[in-house]
This record gives structure tokens, C-alpha cells and sequence, in this order.
């Protein structure tokens, strides 16, 4: 199949005619492709001495070069993009998380016994009685359980609650980073190079 050299050509069979190359970015040798090296040097790769590299196109869309109107700048032989991409917080719009917290309130009972204190240390279930001694470090404040009698001088109840700092709450991350298809609906085809030819005119 004849056609200008450097020629990228889409063919529906699975193989390069005579002449033709498959654009998967082999290296290949200046000395036998004068021509075509020629034409499109290292744009693709290869040292520039030696070898140059033809298109690689394997699961990757061709694209004019340039900078088309309102769009992003792309040089020849430029490779970007991916088939997939995880957005990150810098990629969402400017969003907010709301809380509420009502607060709480813990009721509690505090039984005194109108007898001396005879413990310093308290247990569960003992009453606070009379000072005796002193209040300092070795005062009996307290009044075991079995002593204080089944009805105390006084039951004080009540609740108390408290205040909140809204820093003090943090609302959780969720989500699982799983990254967004973004391929465009394909068709894999063949693309092949023309490397003999017809050497292309400018004029």
C-alpha cells in the first residue's frame, strides 16, 4: 500500500501493510529511514543519533497539536492524560458540614448523715457527716454505708451540665478514594505509519 511517507493511517485489520510500521513507539534505526526520520526527527523519542521513535497510539486518542479556542495548549508529540482520576477536597466546590449538639444534663443524688465522720478515704455508698477533727489532709469526713442509716439528715439531687466549644467537634472523613472512569466511549483500532513512500512536498 503506497502512501506519503510519515503517513499515520486507521486500519481496521490487526497488522502494518508492506512499508508501514504499527504506531507503538518502537525505536528504529536513522541509517534505514532516512526519509522519514527527515520528517519527524525526535518528536516522538529516540536519542537523535542513532534511533528515533515512531508514534506510540496503543490505548491512547490522537489529538490536533496547537491551541484551539478556550482550550489548553498541546505541542506535537505531547503525551498527557489518564484513564482515571481521584478527586481530592481541592477538586469539590466550597461546601460546609453542619452539627447540632443540644448538650446534656447528668442528674445526681448526695446523701449526709448527721454522725461524725470516722472515714478519710470514702467507698461507694457512704454518706459525708459531721467534720470530725478537722477538714485538713487527716479529717474524717465521711461515714460508711452500713452506718449512715436508712434515713440521712438530707438528700441533695440535682443535675448539673456544662458548656461546649464547637472546636472541640470533629466530623469525620468518609468516602474510599475509589478513582472516576473518565475514558470517552472508544473503539480500538489500528494505527500504522507509512516508513517508504512517497517523500511528502511542501510546496
Amino acid at each position: 500500500m503506497e502512501g506519503y511517507i510519515g503517513v499515520i493511517q486507521a486500519l481496521g485489520f490487526d497488522f502494518a501493510p508492506r512499508n508501514w510500521s504499527l504506531c507503538r513507539g518502537q525505536l528504529i534505526a536513522i541509517s534505514q529511514n532516512t526519509a522519514l526520520f527527515s520528517l519527524i526527527s525526535t518528536i516522538y523519542g529516540g536519542d537523535g543519533r542513532t534511533t528515533f521513535a515512531l508514534p506510540d497510539l496503543r490505548s491512547r486518542v490522537p489529538l490536533g497539536y496547537g491551541e484551539g479556542p478556550g482550550l489548553p495548549r498541546y505541542e506535537i508529540g505531547e503525551r498527557t492524560g489518564m484513564p482515571s482520576f481521584t478527586l481530592t477536597t481541592l477538586n469539590m466546590p466550597s461546601h460546609s458540614h453542619a452539627h447540632a449538639y443540644n448538650g446534656g444534663n447528668t442528674p445526681g443524688a448526695l446523701h449526709v448523715s448527721k454522725k461524725a465522720g470516722t472515714v478519710q478515704v470514702p467507698n461507694d455508698g457512704d454518706f459525708i457527716g459531721l467534720p470530725a477533727n478537722n477538714l485538713g489532709p487527716s479529717g474524717f469526713l465521711y461515714v460508711p454505708a452500713a452506718e449512715g442509716g436508712a434515713n440521712p439528715t438530707a438528700a441533695i439531687a440535682g443535675s448539673a451540665g456544662g458548656g461546649f466549644n464547637n472546636n472541640d467537634f470533629v466530623i469525620a472523613n468518609t468516602g474510599g478514594n475509589i478513582p472516576i472512569d473518565i475514558v470517552q466511549p472508544i473503539l480500538a483500532i489500528n494505527y500504522s505509519i507509512c516508513l517508504f513512500g512517497i517523500f511528502p512536498s511542501r510546496n
